[in-house]
């Protein structure tokens, strides 16, 4: 390939790391490469003139390699042509059909009372085992009516979704039969406040995966700080410390062979930045080089679900100013040995375009966000049968239809794709924080 052909792709995002080097970074798909201040102004120049360095075969390799990463394309992407590549990728995944992905609350119950949730005063209910049934009868049938459908994944939570124990090993054992004898892959996240993640539940998992050959369930685990700052903001309903239970039984979860990633959530605002910082130390002397299985995500936290479905349009994400204590504390993670995922850098597409995206609450009513639950925006319910009843079909073509174009003409489209179609967020300060060469570093 004669590299005047080949031109820099807009979604690139250049930084200069040192003196040295730069890191070049592709929003389009996430791809980062550190390459030489000078070997880059080679190939620029090359670039421009194929006569500059046509005998140089360290530069037609960095050149090839570039190619192969879509940092360099056979074509000149204008301002009109870029918009169309965006919107094309938004429709494909929009119209992908390949992922079965259902959100399972398995009850509204929950043993915690955090005075930031929005199930902390709902009273609960759980999935009865008729409805994991009917649960099961209409995976079933989705999959024979979409033979292309090649992955199913499954997050459960709640509430907290270990107080319904036996529904949940009865779907996880029995998705696991499903995927073998179908022959696609299953995914599958528990997400849980860890209070009830004890030795016996992780092994029995474990039995279940080694028994179907599958991929191990993985967990999110959430420790909002170290002792008295964790146990202020996520207390037990009984009004009993909380942190002691839930970070043993995390050490202990982190430490088993058998697991090999796991997700540990923090919520953060401004009073509970450093005792984060001081969880993060002592899960290092706790679980030393085993850390590296641990995924920090961070999230800003605001008091309740109906504050974000009240709030307008960019009040929710975080701002600049809390964007860079995120980044902050993810630079802080990083230095310790925790994992970074590429995914902070990134926002969408927004899941509910998916065709096959599901969310189910207790009562068997289907959303396609479950930042949806509970309020009037069920689009769906499932009936004993496993039959999916569509009576407000207003509400499914709704957030696969109401596409946010903004992201056409941002720098950043390629990360956000319009953002969140529920709570409508923009996250531009997020971004112009995170794409930077600090953040950009957390992923080398």
């Amino acid at each position: 390939m004669s590299c005047n052909k080949l031109f820099f792709s807009p979604f690139v995002f250049k930084f200069e790391e040192n003196e040295e080097s730069c890191l070049l970074f592709n929003t389009f798909n996430l791809s980062l490469v550190r390459v030489k201040k000078s070997i880059y102004d080679k190939v620029v120049k090359c670039l421009e003139d194929v006569e500059t360095y046509k005998n140089d075969e360290e530069i037609k390799g960095v050149i090839e390699e570039l190619r192969k990463r879509d940092f360099l394309l056979e074509f000149k992407v204008d301002a009109t042509s870029k918009r169309s590549l965006l919107e094309y990728t938004y429709f494909l995944t929009r119209a992908g059909s390949n992922v079965l992905s259902l959100w399972l609350s398995l009850t509204s119950n929950c043993n915690m009372a955090c005075p930031y949730c929005y199930l902390s005063q709902k009273p609960g209910r759980d999935i009865t085992n008729t409805e994991a049934e009917a649960i099961i009868k209409f995976v079933e049938s989705t999959l024979r009516e979409n033979k292309n459908v090649s992955t199913l994944s499954i997050v459960y939570f709640g509430g907290e979704p270990l107080l319904n124990k036996q529904v949940l090993i009865k779907l996880h054992a029995f998705f696991c039969e499903l995927a073998k004898k179908e022959n696609i892959s299953y995914s599958s996240l528990i997400i849980t406040n860890g209070t009830l993640l004890n030795e016996a539940l992780v092994q029995e998992l474990n039995e279940i995966r080694r028994n179907c050959d599958t991929s191990a369930i993985t967990f999110q685990v959430t420790l909002d700080g170290f002792g008295e700052t964790h146990n202020r903001r996520r207390p037990l309903k009984n009004g009993d410390d909380s942190f002691s239970l839930i970070y043993n039984n995390f050490v202990r979860l982190v430490k088993d062979d058998n697991i090999r990633n796991v997700a540990l959530r923090s919520n953060v605002d401004n009073e509970n930045i450093e005792s984060v910082k001081k969880l993060y130390n002592n899960l290092r002397e706790s679980l030393g080089f085993n850390i590296s299985k641990i995924n920090v995500g961070l999230s800003w936290t605001y008091p309740s679900q109906s504050y974000y479905l009240r709030c307008p349009t960019y009040e929710i994400f975080p701002n600049r100013d809390q964007a860079l204590k995120l980044l902050e504390l993810y630079r802080y993670a990083k230095s310790l040995g925790f994992k970074i995922s590429p995914l902070i850098f990134t926002v969408g597409p927004c899941g509910v375009t998916n065709v096959h995206n599901y969310a189910i609450d207790e009562s068997l009513k289907v959303y396609k966000c479950p930042g949806l639950f509970y309020t009037d925006k069920n689009f769906g319910i499932i009936h004993e049968n496993g039959s999916l009843e569509v009576p407000n079909p207003i509400n499914l073509i709704q957030y696969i239809g109401d596409l946010n174009k903004c992201y056409l003409n941002c720098k950043f489209g390629a990360l956000c794709y319009g953002g969140c179609r529920v709570m409508k967020h923009c996250p531009k300060e997020y971004f112009e924080t995170f794409v930077s060469k600090e953040g950009i570093r957390l992923l080398v």
